[in-house]
This record gives structure tokens, sequence and C-alpha cells, in this order.
């Protein structure tokens, strides 16, 4: 909690608790509510208010949040249908509430309503791991990983197929370079691998590579030769719908490009006007894992 404390919570006789305790462990308030299941999630608001979301009634495959004051005073309890639990849930930004239970991204009003409802299809709970930031969320499901922001908008989706199995994401964080690391497992019977899969920001892997030399065409016959010179500080770039990956050839005229998967164009571009290229714009088709010189 913000002032140094910590918040538990549970299932005790079937129904959900709330309790605080200070920085050394000493209990300061307990709370017990006549609500039916177990909680397993809380969330403190920008107003310091606590969000305590849990299943409901298990039987009928109900999930639901209350929203307590600091003292753990119910403000109001809401309910929702799904057909297991809650995955993750935060206080958005604009102030609404951002709600994953399993097969569902929903959007709250500040009282627990539902804006937006979208449906992802069913998935089981533990293989479904959300990550907020301060723009949206990041979901990783099985082998997909998309984005969606706080008004409930998917702004892209990526499959991460790398292994013939079935994928069990089990934690995603961000790195300092922005992206996101995922780590679980992926199935095949009878066998299961562990896996860890490093993103950018916008979900994509660099499992391929484009490399190669830029020389100077002494002959102007356009055929690489041992004994030509190698060009320094050449712009390579290769382009896919969408994005850009672009590098600078060293001193020995060597370029290395990680790529994710795609068409790509391949363009040379020469440090001034007094060079030119002797072949250019060529395409290159990574539309699965590669590795090209």
């Amino acid at each position: 909690y913000s002032d140094g404390g910590f918040l538990f919570t549970g299932e005790l006789d079937f129904k959900h608790y709330l309790a605080k305790v200070d920085a050394s462990g000493n209990l300061l308030w307990y709370q017990s509510y006549d609500i039916d299941g177990y909680a397993n999630k809380i969330v403190e608001t920008a107003q310091h208010d606590i969000l305590l979301g849990g299943t409901i009634m298990y039987s009928n495959g109900q999930v639901g949040i209350t929203k307590t004051d600091p003292s753990g005073n119910i403000i109001w309890t809401q309910e929702y249908e799904s057909l297991l639990h809650i995955i993750n849930f935060s206080e958005n930004p604009n102030g609404t509430i951002h709600l994953i239970v399993t097969g569902y991204h929903k959007i709250l009003d500040d009282q627990g309503n539902v804006l937006v409802d979208n449906f992802l299809s069913l998935s089981t709970p533990d293989y479904h791991k959300a990550y907020f930031l301060d723009d949206g969320v990041i979901s990783v499901r099985n082998s997909s990983m998309y984005k969606i922001d706080y008004e409930g908008n998917f702004l892209w989706e990526k499959k991460h197929n790398y292994q013939v199995g079935t994928y069990h994401p089990f934690d995603i964080f961000q790195t300092t370079d922005g992206g996101f690391v995922i780590g679980g497992n992926v199935s095949q019977n009878p066998f299961t691998d562990a896996f860890v899969l490093k993103t950018d920001n916008l979900g994509d892997v660099y499992k391929n590579e484009f490399s190669g030399t830029v020389k100077w065409d002494e002959n102007e016959d356009c055929i690489s030769e041992i004994n030509e010179h190698l060009l320094n500080g050449w712009i390579v770039s290769a382009t896919r719908v969408g994005k850009t990956f672009s590098t600078l050839s060293d001193e020995n005229g060597y370029y290395f490009l990680p790529l994710d998967t795609g068409i790509f164009e391949l363009t040379v571009t020469p440090p001034n006007i007094l060079w030119s290229v002797c072949q250019n714009n060529t395409s290159f088709d990574y539309s699965s894992i590669n590795n090209k010189d």
C-alpha cells in the first residue's frame, strides 16, 4: 500500500476478506464480507481506495469486483459472468477500470458498470497473463500477444509460433528498453520445453537476420569480387509493410540486420551524391525463420 503497509486477501469460510498490516506486519484492520467465493486480486486506486477482485459464485462461474474505502468499508460491489476467473485488473489513467477475465477484456466505469466488453475466446486462466502500461495493457494468451488501449480498442496482435505445440505463458515483464520478456513452457505430448521470448515494444521478435557487405564495384559489373574495397558508413535498410529496419556498414563494409517475419525490400543508400548503387530495391521473403547473407 502507498503508506508502506500491506494488504492481503483470500477466503475464510467461503467468504471474501480483506486485511491491512503496517510495515512491521502488525494488524491494522480486518474486514470480512458476505460475498461467497474467494478473492485473489487487490489494486490500490489513485484516490487510495481499494479494488478487491475474485470469484463470487464459483459453481456458476461468476467473478466480481468490490470497491472499498482505505479502511475496507464497501463502496460498491459488481458481479460479472465469466466461465472461469479474473486474470488481472487495474485502474486506468482516465479513472475507468480494465478488467481481464477468462475470454474477455472489459472496460468498467468508476462504479464498476461495463462500458466495453471485448470477447477474445476462451483460454485456460493460468495461461493468460497481462501487463498494464500507461497507454494500455499487454496481454499474452497461449502463443498470441496483443495490446488493447484503455478505451477497449485492439491496437495490435502478434503470433509467436516458433515451435510446434501448445504455448503456456506463465508471466510477462517489461524490460528497460521498452520491450517485453515472456516466460513459460510449450508442450507437445509427451514432451514439455521451457521457453523465454524477448520482444520489442510492438511485440515483434527478431528471429531472422540479414547480413552482408557493401563494396566498391570497381569493374562496374555488379559482381562482388574478393579484392574490391569495402565501404564504411552506407545505410542499409530492410522495409516491410509498417516497419523499416536500418543499420550502417562498418569499417569492414559489414552490415547486420535483425529482423522479424515478412516480405522485405532491401535498400542501400550511399553517403553522398557522388556515389550510386549498382543493384538496389531487392526483395526477399522472411515468411518464416531464416538467416540470409
